[in-house]
């Protein structure tokens, strides 16, 4: 396909059907293209927190650490300045230790900032994260970095800032069927690679 990667994901904001290409739920995306839900493309799973009453037994010299909302702002995680440790212990096989690769999605903050995405990138059986965010392991045919692309973009935003629920005051959330439901525009698999890769480099 001779189209650069931007000018397909822009596709995905028209509303005219150019040869090639289909219409969907998510937009205009090139025939080659699915779309899928996104609990179909990845096993998910939540995090879990101290109770506040409990939270002195956060400090820097526990045996576990913890991912923080704010490191989430960054592409990659963790932030190895300022890491915030527990004194806790989880069994080394516990579904809450994170995995290179693994993709948190934080379920609750404010408007601008809740369904932020990033990839984790630390030594595996080292970093757990918390009850409000959601852990992706993706199918080998999903590219963690083709969702966090697209969770980043216009079209992902919007669908977070859409299906994100909350009271006059409180902080939007995210549930768990929600973002099981999103719908994911899918190109093979090469492919998703080549445009994650040229769009690192825009």
């Amino acid at each position: 396909m001779s189209d650069t990667p931007n000018s397909q994901l822009s596709t995905l904001n028209s509303q005219l059907v150019p040869p090639g290409y289909k219409q969907t739920e998510v937009g205009v995306i090139p025939e080659d293209w699915s779309v899928f839900q996104l609990g179909a493309l990845a096993e998910m799973s939540s995090g879990t927190t101290p109770a506040r009453k409990l939270h002195e037994r956060y400090h820097r010299n526990g045996s576990i650490a913890w991912v923080k909302t704010m490191d989430l702002t960054n592409a990659d995680i963790p932030d190895t300045s300022d890491v915030k440790r527990l004194e806790e212990t989880l069994d080394s096989s516990s579904d809450l230790f994170l995995e290179p690769g693994d993709v948190l999605v934080q379920r609750s903050n404010t408007s601008d900032l809740v369904g932020t995405t990033a990839i984790f990138e630390g030594p595996g059986g080292t970093y757990a994260y918390p009850d409000l965010m959601m852990r992706l392991r993706f199918k080998a045919l999903v590219s963690a970095q083709w969702f966090w692309r697209y969770a980043n973009s216009s079209n992902g935003r919007r669908y977070f800032v859409s299906v994100a629920a909350g009271s006059t005051g409180s902080m939007p959330k995210i549930s768990g069927d929600k973002l099981r439901n999103m719908p994911l525009p899918l190109p093979p698999l090469p492919e998703q690679r080549a445009i994650a890769e040229a769009l690192s480099d825009v």
